[in-house]
C-alpha cells in the first residue's frame, strides 16, 4: 500500500488518433450536456443577488457561467485524454489535494 507522500506513477502517453469527424459533431453533444449542468446553483443565488443589487451584478453571473463552462470542458478533456479522473491528476501533482478538496467541501 502506498504512503500519502509517495507520488503516483507517471501515466503513459500515446499519439492521438486521426481526426475523422468535424469538430461540432464531436463537441456538440458534450456542449449540450455541459450546458444542462450549468446553472443549478445559480437558480437559487442569482435571484437574491438581483433583488439586492439590481442589474449591476449581471456581469458576475455571465462570468460565472462562462468560467464554469470552461472548467467543465477542461475536466472532460483531461478525462478523455488520460483515462483518469481530474482528482487523480491533482493527486499526481500533490497528494494533499485530496484533503484540500475534502476540507473545501466541508467548509462550503
Amino acid at each position: 500500500m502506498s504512503k500519502i507522500y509517495e507520488p503516483l506513477a507517471d501515466f503513459k502517453t500515446e499519439d492521438l488518433p486521426e481526426k475523422t469527424l468535424p469538430f461540432w459533431k464531436i463537441a456538440g453533444p458534450g456542449a449540450i450536456l455541459v450546458g444542462l449542468s450549468i446553472g443549478a446553483g445559480e437558480i437559487i443565488i442569482w435571484p437574491r443577488v438581483a433583488a439586492e443589487f439590481g442589474a449591476s451584478m449581471v456581469w458576475a453571473a455571465v462570468l460565472g457561467v462562462f468560467l464554469q463552462l470552461w472548467i467543465n470542458f477542461e475536466v472532460g478533456r483531461w478525462t478523455v485524454a488520460t483515462g483518469e479522473t481530474v482528482y487523480t491528476g491533482y493527486a499526481r501533482v500533490w497528494r494533499g489535494f485530496s484533503l484540500v478538496f475534502i476540507l473545501l467541501t466541508l467548509l462550503g
